[in-house]
């Protein structure tokens, strides 16, 4: 204050006002700054944001005799200027000279007063609106306010500049409630507030709560409320939008619609000039009329093993977001906000199925806007199934899926070969018990590519044995299998250290309530280890599961022993063999070029003679081949279970034996028919010239070549001797008949060099 000029810097005085509030003061002989001040024991003003009283005459809001109004005219001439004075105007003194006494910590400079107001006049402005045809930054000083609370206004300057004033009165009140002030004298009104709000201009010239000494600024009340960096902004839009809908109050016609459009509410609420300091601000859109969108920031989990179901929600609403609700059963759940996301942590009260609801409330005056009652993106419905149990597994010993392979057999074509490829006989699929055995050929042990459930359960062309395990699965209660995998742990005498294989049960196509199926095919194709198996091999299988709760379990105790067994051959009796004339063989009993008195035809069927054809006489020929393209190694002693015996019955033509001298039959009729073998001619019926008297010449010239007669050697022509017309058997026929039945002689299987040797697949 300048002292040096009126009396005491005091350059006029007048008072007191009209009925509209008005006074006139006179100054003379000076230009310059000025500052109109207003106070007194009995200053009052129609509280804006009460109703009449019963009299009809409206409320009054009684100004504290300590608190003083007052307005800066930053150029004093000539004239008659109108200067208003109100609480904006009082609050903007105080930053101007905060700010011109260097205490504001972003400029700390001192200036004049003039240069002061002219750096922070616009900043109480644009504070209201910023729309630049809607108020002037620099006009804040000549605008009167308009009375908003008795006619119609305008949305012009003078109807902004009543703006702040109407909604310090309502923030002063809304704050007394939320303070916990008692009702009558002594309240918070809008004068008081300024008190408060002057303090906190006075210490560094910006309205951040922090008074002299770092004093915290907060109203009196059972629940004091702090007057931090947002209380002009935000709570202060709040205030005035509640009075623009109070339509008792505002008489203005101005809605919050008009408001809004004049970027009112914005402009206070998002407010960064530094006459506030530097906490962020909080969205706010008075014509907000929905609640906030919800998304999941992290998808939740439809399946968990624990009670507690961990949801992590983005929540978006211009009027900002007030709170984020979930609830499951009877107990709502209230989020916490962190990271720019709120997390709720939600207790699931039922095993199974639990519906989760999630919803928000958002910061919309006068009342927030919900979304509890609403669909997406409002509301967000899942349903959490709560599963604390593993699964487990049961081996399925009534499956059957694969047939015994020890006595498999091979079709052969037109040719005696195994057809190729091979078609295998087939038998009647059983069911393999846990602990039960396993016969699969050497060469059938690939199930001929990537195992597939579907096939393995029904043609099944590879024969692959298939155990299969159920796991109990009731949708209502349980989570589905995530993972089911196998691990099989091999051992056999000849295998030494195998490495136990590992992967993927295949999903059963096999579709059972209360059951999921799973499939374990035993190929090479599952445990490749199965391709080195010599003799039998135990398998150790163990079952490792886990649920889409996160439950796990390992399942073990199934065990089966697996034999390789030599693999099926096409074997097939060779029927064209007796007309092949193999000189090994019974047929046509050929003995040409043999030694004389060696390899007589007596001894071919003499089997206690050392010359017994060197031993062995072929009886029958069987013709093996191998229709897999893997090499079959093939021993002399594989068939040592055909050993058996046989017997020779023969039945000689007539004209091949000597005629029963005793009981001659004499055919006459073709007597004459001759007959060739061997290059001689034999008739129908022979006669010797007497019974055998010691080798008396028979009727033909030669004796009967049986010594001891007829009863002591049977007389036959040996076919394929070409040196003699007859030959006596040792063999004594059975009577007087044509027919002669041999010993029985023992059967030795006996391999010989195999027709297919370098033909694959033979």
């Amino acid at each position: 204050m300048d002292t040096s000029v009126g009396g005491g810097g005091v350059l006029g005085a007048a008072g007191p006002t009209d009925e509209s509030g008005r006074v006139t003061v006179t100054l003379r002989s000076y230009s310059g700054p000025v500052q109109i001040v207003a106070s007194g024991p009995a200053l009052f003003y129609p509280d804006p944001t009460s109703p009449p009283d019963g009299t009809g005459s409206p409320a009054a809001i009684q100004i504290p005799s300590t608190f003083v109004l007052s307005s800066y005219v930053a150029r004093f001439g000539s004239g008659a200027p109108v200067v208003p004075v109100t609480l904006l105007t009082t609050l903007a003194d105080h930053a101007a000279l905060a700010y011109a006494r260097g205490l504001h910590s972003s400029h700390p400079g001192r200036t004049t007063i003039t240069a002061a107001l002219e750096a922070r006049d616009p900043l109480f402005v644009t504070h209201v609106t910023k729309a630049a045809a809607a108020w002037g930054p620099g006009t804040l000083r000549s605008s009167v306010p308009a009375p908003l609370t008795t006619t119609a206004q305008s949305l012009v300057d003078v109807a902004f500049a009543a703006l702040f004033d109407v909604a310090l009165n309502q923030l002063a009140k809304d704050t007394a409630v939320l303070a916990g002030y008692s009702a009558g004298p002594g309240g918070l009104t809008a004068p008081t507030l300024a008190q408060l709000l002057e303090e906190d201009l006075d210490a560094d010239g910006r309205l951040d709560g922090i008074g002299q000494g770092g004093r915290v600024i907060h109203t009196a009340g059972s629940t004091p409320v702090k007057l931090g960096t947002d209380f002009l902004r935000r709570p202060l839009a709040v205030s005035l939008l509640t009075w623009v809908r109070n339509v008792v109050e505002n008489k203005s016609g101005i809605t919050d619609a008009d408001l809004a459009s004049a970027q009112v509410f914005k402009s206070m609420t998002e407010d960064t000039s530094d006459l506030f300091g530097s906490a962020p601000t909080e969205p706010f859109d008075p014509l907000d009329r929905t609640p906030p969108e919800l998304a999941f920031v992290v998808e939740p989990p439809r399946y968990l093993g624990s009670t507690i179901l961990s949801l992590t929600v983005s929540a978006k609403d211009p009027s900002g977001v007030k709170a984020v609700y979930a609830q499951a059963g009877a107990a709502r759940q209230t989020g916490t906000l962190a990271d720019g996301a709120w997390h709720i942590d939600v207790p699931l009260p039922s095993v199974g199925h639990n519906t989760v609801t999630v919803w928000a409330e958002d910061l919309a005056e006068p009342a927030p806007n919900s979304g509890l009652d609403l669909a997406a993106p409002y509301r967000l419905v899942i349903d959490a199934v709560r599963d604390p149990d593993p699964p487990t597994a049961i081996y399925d010993s009534a499956f059957a899926s694969y047939y015994d392979e020890r006595g498999m057999t091979i079709a052969q074509g037109p040719s005696l070969f195994a057809i190729v490829p091979a078609v295998y006989s087939t038998a009647p699929k059983v069911a393999l018990p846990n602990g039960g055995q396993v016969y699969k050929a050497a060469t059938r042990l690939s199930a001929g590519g990537p195992p597939d459930a579907g096939e393995l359960e029904t043609t099944n062309g590879a024969n692959v044995p298939v155990l299969r395990f159920y796991v109990p699965f009731n949708p209502s209660t349980d989570s589905p299998i995530a993972s089911a995998r196998f691990r099989v742990a091999m051992s056999c005498p000849l295998c030494g250290p195998v490495p136990p294989a590992s992967g993927d049960l295949l999903p059963s196509p096999t579709v059972v309530p209360q059951a999921l199926y799973f499939d374990l095919p035993l190929s090479t194709e599952t445990i490749p280890a199965l391709a080195t198996v010599s003799g039998p091999a135990s398998l150790a299988v163990t079952l490792n599961l886990a649920d889409a709760a996160g439950n796990a379990s390992s399942v073990g105790g199934f065990g089966f022993t697996f034999h390789v067994v030599g693999p099926p051959l096409a074997v097939v009796e060779d029927t064209a063999y007796p007309g092949l004339g193999d000189l090994r063989g019974t047929y046509p009993y050929k003995v040409g070029g043999a030694t004389a008195g060696v390899d007589t035809y007596s001894t071919l069927w003499d089997t206690t003679s050392p010359n017994f054809f060197r031993g062995a006489v072929r009886v029958l020929r069987f013709i093996v081949s191998n229709p897999s393209p893997l090499p079959v190694a093939l021993s002399a002693d594989f068939a040592q279970a055909a050993t058996g015996s046989w017997q020779m019955v023969e039945t000689w033509p007539r004209q091949s034996w000597t005629e029963d001298p005793v009981n001659p039959v004499i055919d006459n009729s073709n007597a004459a028919v001759p007959h060739y073998i061997d290059g001689f001619t034999f008739y129908q019926a022979t006669y010797w010239a007497q019974t055998y008297t010691g080798g008396a010449p028979n009727a033909e010239g030669a004796p009967f070549p049986c010594a001891g007669g007829w009863t002591a050697g049977w007389a036959a022509h040996r076919i394929g001797d070409t040196a003699t017309r007859y030959a006596c058997s040792p063999v004594t026929p059975i009577g007087p008949t044509e027919t002669a039945t041999f010993s029985t002689a023992s059967v030795t299987p006996q391999v010989f060099a195999p027709r297919w040797t370098g033909k694959t697949g033979q």
